[in-house]
């Protein structure tokens, strides 16, 4: 069955090439993310802080974090 199987013969790609050249056209593009100066940032971090040391009642904030 393989008598007449020559491995000259063989494909000049292979199949991991051809996975590796395939474009995927459902990939998932992340958005950009605008950039920030450092001003924004440190007035975040302040009024995070503050939101946190002023929470009488231990609740948790939105996003469930706990300290």
């Amino acid at each position: 069955m393989v008598e007449g199987l020559s491995l000259d013969e063989s494909a000049p790609t292979t199949y991991l090439d051809e996975l590796d050249s395939f474009e995927d056209h459902n990939r998932f593009t992340p958005p950009a993310i605008p950039k920030r100066g450092i001003k924004d940032q440190v007035r975040d971090a302040f009024r995070a802080m503050t939101r946190w040391k002023n929470n009488p009642h231990n609740d948790h904030p939105e996003d469930g974090a706990a300290l």
